[in-house]
């Protein structure tokens, strides 16, 4: 394994993009192509990237190491043309990578037998993470370049300069051990330094709220077999609402919500 430690020691940016095929076919109906998958989750990355540190990528400028296990799941992990000068920026990304969604057309499967509004329910649109969160902690170890994971030999990682249409950068030559070195997370050297977000994120979500009973409200108006009702209503309000809710119930079929 890579490693990407220490609190202030740069290292090369990274995605990690994961998931899948038949997560993607229980979800969809149906499974988009290798090349589709990885297009759009990193056309998703790019402009998210763009749109909050003002960062222009390009994908002939991304290093793409290759961990796909064939009809099973997709595995890429992305080496970015800029590096985290320390483990707040790094974990800043991370915060900041949150925005970048994948989306695509849910379909019905023609197997199965559903009623019209079933198949109104499920020809919508299906949201995706286009890259994992949570991979810019300290000490993070991430797979090096021709090593498979423990638990299945043939799931190597190798270096992908193609996929379809797409053209990703060259590696340095096809000598194996240039390549390792080439894709270590250390060797950041030359690389510039991605400059602050517009907008820092806080480490608490957004849209967390605590909910807080009126301590006059009659609590035992509130029926027991219901006793978690109160925050599944906040769960609804949270995207258009932040702050304190204050929970009151007047009897056993009624809740007042001050916000």
């Amino acid at each position: 394994h890579d490693l990407a430690h220490g609190n202030d020691a740069p290292c090369r940016g990274y995605v990690d993009i994961d998931g899948k095929f038949a997560a993607l076919h229980d979800a969809l109906g149906y499974v988009p192509d290798k090349e589709t998958i990885l297009g759009d989750h990193l056309a998703a990355i790019i402009h998210t990237i763009w749109e909050n540190y003002g960062v222009e990528v390009q994908i002939k400028d991304l290093l793409i190491k290759d961990g796909s296990v064939c009809g099973k799941k997709y595995s890429f992990l992305v080496l970015l043309p800029f590096k985290f000068d320390n483990l707040e920026a790094r974990v800043e990304f991370g915060r900041q990578i949150r925005d970048a969604k994948v989306y695509y057309e849910r379909t019905v499967d023609p197997m199965e037998d559903v009623g019209d509004d079933q198949a109104m329910e499920d020809c919508n649109v299906a949201e995706f993470p286009a890259a994992d969160p949570n991979v810019y902690t300290s000490n993070r170890n991430l797979r090096l370049l021709f090593n498979a994971k423990v638990t299945n030999e043939n799931d190597v990682m190798v270096p992908l300069e193609t996929c379809g249409d797409l053209q990703f950068a060259p590696w340095s030559t096809d000598d194996e051990a240039a390549q390792l070195l080439q894709s270590l997370l250390l060797n950041c050297e030359d690389l510039p330094s991605l400059p602050a977000p517009k907008i820092p994120r806080r480490a608490k979500r957004p849209h967390t709220v605590t909910v807080r009973r009126n301590v006059n409200s009659n609590q035992e108006a509130a029926p027991q077999q219901f006793s978690g009702l109160d925050a599944k209503v906040v769960e609804l309000l949270r995207p258009t609402h932040e702050g304190r809710f204050h929970i009151v119930w007047e009897d056993d079929k009624t809740i007042f919500i001050k916000t």
